[in-house]
């Protein structure tokens, strides 16, 4: 089963059209991550998204102290 971010990739190529905005929600939890802890994981989903050749990464939202173990990832498809 892919991780959350290469199924969010993947998933854009079919339903976002060119310049069309989408947002991820990545949880930690639901990851099988030992190394690194969550930042870490985080960090890999970002730079994921950004060597993707279809997507821009537009933002990158921590909401901790919101909902823990959670980071938003907004992106544009280019």
């Amino acid at each position: 089963m892919p991780d959350q971010a290469t199924a969010f990739i993947e998933s854009t190529r079919v339903l976002l059209e060119s310049q069309g905005m989408g947002m991820i929600a990545i949880k930690a939890a639901s990851e099988r991550w030992t190394e690194g802890g969550d930042e870490a994981l985080f960090s890999g989903a970002e730079s994921e998204i950004r060597q993707s050749e279809h997507l821009e990464l537009i933002e990158r939202i921590d909401l901790s102290g919101l909902e823990e173990q959670h980071s938003v990832i907004v992106v544009r498809r280019l």
